[in-house]
């Protein structure tokens, strides 16, 4: 939510700071993806998609009373890399931005 609040109103405040305002659409919406239809690594995807992923997995995760798949495992990993991703570009922008 502050991600977007924060888009929002730079754009609003027309602002000359473009820099930040494509880091943070590209930190919320992820890079553009090289053409329509081009999947997207579970590692690479944007602050927008990762609470949907997350929510995701714990619901396969509790849905079963046995040991994680590999699959399972290997997408956990991954969403806490692209969490971790996320949370590294949001400590510059908001350095940059104050």
């Amino acid at each position: 939510a502050a991600v977007k609040k924060r888009i929002d109103d730079l754009e609003k405040s027309h602002s000359n700071d473009a820099a930040t305002l494509q880091k943070l659409k590209v930190l919320f919406n992820g890079p553009p993806p090289p053409s329509p239809g081009t999947p997207v690594a579970v590692a690479d995807l944007p602050l927008n998609r990762l609470s949907g992923a997350l929510t995701s997995l714990l619901d396969l995760l509790q849905d079963a009373d046995v040991a994680p798949s590999t699959q399972a495992v290997t997408a956990t990993r991954d969403l806490w890399t692209a969490l971790n991703k996320a949370q590294k570009a949001w400590d510059v922008i908001s350095v940059i931005s104050k």
